[in-house]
């Protein structure tokens, strides 16, 4: 805290949180930016993309793969990201619940956003399932990086 105050004082600015906070909104625009790019794909694309993927499972040797669960790992996994990300970036303004919360928030109306973008493209359409999915992932990612940078604050602080 000390060590903030006295950058407030001295007008100096630590050239490592702006890379901190530029690295957080790429992070940011990349997981928004990929979760619209999906999600504008017609249905005929968007089934291609998910049967290759499913093709790597099976050459793994996970035959009970099936393109339902790759479709909706895709959407836990993204927004999982997206969570972690928005989590990371608000971390350079706000602590504790109000981390999480903004970044909870923030991820969920992503996915309401994206699941409303897909009433445009052709063959797809939104569903409060996949929401619900969105969420799911959200959760977790936002409650992974926030427990880490929690844990990071605050031995940053004790030493």
């Amino acid at each position: 805290m000390e060590l903030m105050n006295q950058t407030v004082l001295t007008g100096k600015i630590k050239k490592e949180s702006h890379n901190g906070k530029l690295l957080a909104a790429l992070f940011v625009l990349v997981g928004i930016g990929a979760a619209f790019f999906f999600s504008a794909q017609p249905a005929s694309i968007s089934k291609l993309q998910s049967g290759s993927i499913l093709e790597i499972f099976k050459a793994f040797g996970f035959e009970n793969v099936t393109m339902h669960l790759v479709r909706k790992m895709a959407h836990f996994v993204l927004f999982g990201s997206i969570g972690a990300a928005f989590t990371f970036a608000f971390s350079f303004k706000v602590i504790g619940t109000k981390l999480f919360s903004y970044s909870f928030f923030a991820t969920v109306l992503m996915a309401i956003i994206d699941e409303t973008h897909q009433m445009f493209v052709p063959g797809r359409g939104p569903q409060v399932k996949d929401v619900m999915i969105d969420s799911a992932g959200a959760l977790l990612g936002v409650m992974v990086i926030a427990t880490i940078i929690t844990v990071y604050k605050k031995r940053k602080l004790a030493s």
